[in-house]
């Protein structure tokens, strides 16, 4: 009877100490608790989490989530130290589903997962009007036309500010298809007007499904 009494003490404990190891360990992100969870273009992210402890040894492990009921090691990193980890190049693929979890190396078994999606890179570049440096080239605004370029985007937002002494103002935002790569500012007069002599500086955003990337802007001058 004794025996038996110290057996269900040890596993007693040892279940209480593992759930105390997962309890200190909370996953940040990139990701949420149900699939599909969040969609991210970059493919070496930044795994985040808290550690009451920096003196513990960590494995942060990488699965992919597919048909099969098996989850399959994508890669696992042993006697990491710290709260962050950046994914190298070659790990993940876009298009694909994975979940991550960080445990306690004495520890292999947890509950505490977050999901991402991969998505295809995005980019968007703006062609013209301008330059990359301000305060960019003088442009003839009967003329204006403003073209991009991008890839893997959902919808593009194109938006021109304007650059005063008390800050910059916006003077156009307006949002796109993704196989639309051009606005000519002589087909909207309204639009044209607001257009005057100054400096401006125009940018856009290329924006696929929660996921947004900024292009570099660029600047140019109205006489």
């Amino acid at each position: 009877m004794k025996k038996i009494f110290i057996l269900f003490a040890f596993i007693f404990f040892a279940l209480l100490n593992t759930s105390l190891a997962f309890a200190n360990i909370e996953l940040l992100g990139p990701g949420k608790p149900s699939p599909p969870g969040d969609y991210i273009s970059n493919l070496n992210p930044i795994l985040i989490w808290n550690n009451d402890s920096d003196n513990k040894y960590l494995k942060v492990t990488i699965y992919l989530k597919d048909s099969n009921f098996v989850p399959k090691v994508v890669r696992e990193w042993l006697f990491v130290k710290g709260t962050s980890l950046k994914v190298p190049e070659g790990v993940l693929l876009p298009n694909r589903t994975y979940f991550w979890t960080v445990t306690d190396m004495q520890s292999s078994t947890t509950n505490n997962y977050l999901y991402f999606t991969t998505t295809n890179p995005i980019s968007a570049e703006i062609l013209e009007p301008g330059k990359a440096l301000s305060p960019g080239p003088f442009v003839d605004k009967n003329s204006l036309k403003f073209i991009w370029k991008s890839e893997n985007a959902d919808k593009i937002n194109l938006i021109v500010l304007k650059v005063e002494k008390e800050g910059k103002k916006i003077i156009l935002s307006k949002e796109f298809n993704s196989n639309e790569n051009e606005f000519d500012l002589s087909s909207n007069p309204d639009i044209k007007e607001l257009f005057t002599s100054g400096d401006y500086e125009c940018y856009v955003v290329a924006i696929a499904r929660n996921d947004t990337k900024v292009s570099s802007s660029n600047f140019f001058r109205i006489r």
